[in-house]
């Protein structure tokens, strides 16, 4: 999440999502000029940056028995999606990256992609929660939605060239453990799962952002997580007093689909599972302050992840009194954990994964 303060002013939801943006595009024009440091674990070692390079226009897509990645050339536009509806939005100027939208006319647009959003029409919405199903489910329905319609297939490429995502959440989260929930279990019919990084705003301007994991590490989205915030604190002011095109800006682009009824009753099914999925999620943040990371590694000569990974291990034994059998903490019949090992030493290397086989897993993606 960007923002964890509890005692906060509700702040326009367009206009953080604009703010967003723009704090995006800014690493991204710090990946393209090559000036981004290198980052270095213990501050000695340094690490491969090819992962960066996966944060925009690289998507998962769903086969059969095993999924893909897609790395395209980047696109000029995002994709945002509202009241469960998708849109295509223009960043740049003549798509030219040299002329970025200024933050009033982002926030403007968004503004009119809320006000498209909230139309009633006859149009079939919700299409999205199929990226939150059973990959094998939703690689089966994407391929009937190819074949149902030209105008499907394009719809896929778009989502798939765009930067990113943004979510306009018509939820008003009161804490951060609300707004954390809804980050991870929110409305699926609002999110596209299958891009790697999906930003979320709420409707009272908390927001964060969902990812799929598979081709980053964490703290690769952290680190633009990170300049995203700083960005925007320290320029506020010259972001907000930027001047606006107005009402000359081209109208964001809506997707529309052609569906089956075959295809309405499988997003259906989809967010019914899902749903039940995300009723059965608690989530609080705890924040400790006893020690923290540099303890870990500087004087435990410890790794922080591999301590909470333990540190949950025997907090289930402790709770249920099984899997024990084994010394040094190998408690075998604990429920798996995905676990990514960060392999950044090597050069464009990917994320792999330590842990139980993939065959002993849900293929379920979230």
């Amino acid at each position: 999440m960007f923002d964890e303060k509890e005692n906060r002013q509700d702040v326009s939801p367009t206009l953080q999502g604009a703010l967003y943006i723009k704090g995006a595009l800014d690493f991204k024009q710090i990946l393209d000029s090559h000036t981004l440091p290198v980052d270095k674990m213990r501050g000695t070692i340094p690490l491969d940056m090819h992962q960066f390079e996966r944060l925009f226009t690289t998507t998962r897509n769903p086969h059969k028995s095993q999924d893909t990645l897609t790395y395209l050339t980047p696109a000029n536009y995002v994709v945002v999606l509202s009241n469960n509806q998708i849109f295509a939005l223009d960043v740049y100027h003549e798509n030219n990256p040299a002329k970025p939208l200024s933050t009033r006319d982002l926030q403007q647009q968004l503004e009119r992609i809320k006000e498209e959003s909230s139309r009633r029409t006859a149009e079939f919405r919700g299409l999205s929660a199929l990226t939150a199903d059973d990959r094998d489910e939703w690689a089966r329905w994407k391929e009937e939605l190819v074949k149902l319609s030209p105008r499907n297939a394009e719809n896929f490429s778009v989502i798939d060239k765009a930067l990113f995502v943004l979510s306009l959440d018509e939820e008003a989260p009161a804490d951060s453990d609300a707004a954390g929930k809804l980050c991870l279990a929110g409305n699926a019919g609002n999110r596209w799962l299958d891009k790697i990084v999906n930003f979320i705003v709420f409707r009272n301007g908390r927001g964060g952002l969902i990812g799929e994991h598979t081709p980053i590490d964490a703290p690769t989205a952290g680190m633009m997580a990170d300049h995203m915030t700083r960005f925007i604190e320290k320029n506020r002011a010259a972001l907000l007093a930027a001047p606006s095109a107005g009402s000359s800006l081209p109208a964001p682009r809506k997707l529309t689909w052609q569906v089956s009824t075959h295809v309405e009753a499988a997003v259906h099914k989809a967010l019914d599972s899902y749903n039940k999925l995300a009723s059965d999620v608690d989530y609080r943040i705890l924040l400790f302050k006893s020690y923290g990371a540099d303890w870990l590694k500087d004087k435990a000569k410890l790794s922080p992840d591999a301590y909470v990974q333990v540190a949950m291990q025997l907090t289930y034994y402790r709770l249920t009194g099984t899997g024990t059998s084994l010394p040094l903490f190998l408690f075998t019949q604990c429920p798996p954990r995905k676990e990514p090992r960060r392999m950044r030493r090597e050069p464009h290397d990917n994320t792999t994964m330590a842990g139980p086989k993939p065959s002993d897993l849900s293929r379920r993606s979230r």
